[in-house]
C-alpha cells in the first residue's frame, strides 16, 4: 500500500447553511481554505491481504461502484427516456474497468484528465455546436467555449453555487447528446474510452453541487 495526497475544497458558507446550523453564523460568506490530506492507495500486490481481511467490504464497494456507473450512464442520456444500461456490455466488470482507465493517483477526475476532455471538445467544436443547435437554436459557439473553460479548470468553478452547477450539467448533457447523435463524433469520442469516464465524473461532480444546495425549505 502506498500513500498519496488528496485535496478537499469547500464552498462559501451560505445563509441557508447558517439557518440550518446557527453555529456557522460568524462564518457567513467565508470559505474554508482547501485542505490536503493523506489517503491510502492500494494496488494489485495488496489484493491477497485485502481479500483475506476485508473480502465482504471489497464486494460491497464493487457492487456500489457498478450501481454508480449505471447512474452515470442515465445522467449522460437525459433525453432518451427509453434508455436503460445493458448489464453485459455496460455494467460488466470490464465496463467498470474501462471507466477508470488512465486514472491519475486513483482518481478519474483530475485537472490533467479534464484537460484531455476539454481538448477533444475544442477539436470538435464546430460539429458539437451544430449538433446542440438542433435542439437549442440559441446555442452559440461562445457558450461551448465557456463550458470548455469550466471543464479544463473545473476546480475553480465547483463552488460557484447550485444555479451555476445546474447550468454546467445542462451544457454537459447537451454536448453529450450532440456527440451521441453524430456517428463520426461518437466514433472519435469512443476511441479514447477514458473520455466517457471523465465526462461522467464531471456530471456527477456538478450534479452533487446542485443536490447539496437542497434544504428543508425546498422539501
Amino acid at each position: 500500500m502506498k500513500t498519496v495526497i488528496a485535496k478537499q475544497t469547500f464552498k462559501k458558507v451560505s445563509a441557508k447553511q447558517v439557518e440550518l446550523n446557527p453555529a456557522l453564523a460568524d462564518r457567513l460568506g467565508k470559505q474554508r481554505t482547501a485542505v490536503e490530506y493523506s489517503v491510502p492507495e492500494y494496488d494489485a500486490a495488496d489484493l491477497p491481504e485485502l481479500v483475506a481481511k476485508h473480502g465482504q467490504v471489497i464486494v460491497t464497494c464493487l457492487n456500489e461502484a457498478i450501481v454508480n456507473l449505471a447512474k452515470g450512464l442515465f445522467a449522460a442520456k437525459p433525453v432518451d427516456w427509453n434508455y436503460k444500461p445493458d448489464m453485459e456490455s455496460e455494467l460488466s466488470l470490464d465496463a467498470l474497468a474501462t471507466s477508470f482507465e488512465s486514472v491519475s493517483r486513483g482518481r478519474m477526475l483530475t485537472l490533467e484528465n479534464a484537460t484531455k476532455l476539454a481538448t477533444w471538445i475544442q477539436k470538435n467544436l464546430a460539429a458539437i455546436v451544430t449538433g446542440v443547435q438542433v435542439t437549442d437554436t440559441n446555442f452559440q459557439a461562445t457558450q461551448a467555449s465557456a463550458i470548455i473553460g469550466v471543464i479544463a479548470k473545473y476546480t475553480a468553478y465547483e463552488a460557484k453555487g447550485a444555479d451555476f452547477s445546474e447550468k454546467v450539467v445542462h451544457r454537459l448533457n447537451q454536448i453529450m447528446e450532440a456527440i451521441g447523435d453524430n456517428e463520426e463524433l461518437l466514433a472519435s469520442f469512443l476511441e479514447e474510452p477514458v473520455l466517457a469516464g471523465i465526462f461522467e465524473a464531471l456530471v456527477k461532480k456538478f450534479s452533487k453541487a446542485v443536490d447539496e444546495e437542497i434544504t428543508v425549505d425546498a422539501l
